[in-house]
């Protein structure tokens, strides 16, 4: 469904860059990362700001473990504006590139900045923080994470499947 409507956006607006950058958001929430940079590379052509491109452009790069070309973009976004998404992608981007202290201080910051009462992203955070030390060797701070994250939205099926893997029977 998420297809139908980026493609129905850029059918009924096909000379309009905003409608190519959400079809690129559709087209990699379903990995489909080609057409989504393909999608940013033709609203640019269209007149897309960089500003604009960047944030999508760096989760696709992320997505596709381009993380030296996405950690510029990510540090750009973070200083323009140092609120919880661009501190979480930063730090997600940087545990990836094995950045481990300076992406846990972000991921901490990160916390620190949320001030919506969902707890989706507060779950993120703390999935992606435990995956980090899960990959350091830090299985049992992993885990505290893991916790953290089921307890803040306990339908996190992903987090409860690792945290799973990693409690003795």
């Amino acid at each position: 469904r998420v297809i139908e409507l980026g493609e129905s956006m850029v059918a009924a607006n096909p000379k309009r860059a905003d409608a190519f950058i959400q079809r690129a958001s559709a087209y990699g929430s379903v990995h489909r990362f080609a057409d989504a940079m393909a999608d940013l590379d033709t609203a640019k052509k269209l007149g897309a700001d960089e500003h604009d491109l960047a944030l999508p452009r760096a989760t696709l790069l992320a997505a596709l473990g381009r993380y030296d070309e996405a950690l510029p973009l990510f540090v750009s976004r973070t200083k323009l504006f140092a609120n919880h998404t661009h501190l979480g992608l930063e730090a997600m981007c940087r545990g990836r590139m094995l950045q481990f202290d300076k992406a846990d201080e972000l991921f901490a910051q990160a916390d620190r900045k949320v001030r919506d009462g969902s707890p989706f992203l507060l779950a993120w955070l703390a999935f992606e923080r435990a995956s980090m030390w899960d990959r350091a060797g830090h299985h049992a701070r992993a885990q505290a994470l893991w916790r953290r994250a089921v307890q803040r939205l306990p339908q996190f099926a992903h987090a409860a499947g690792h945290l799973a893997l990693v409690m003795p029977p």
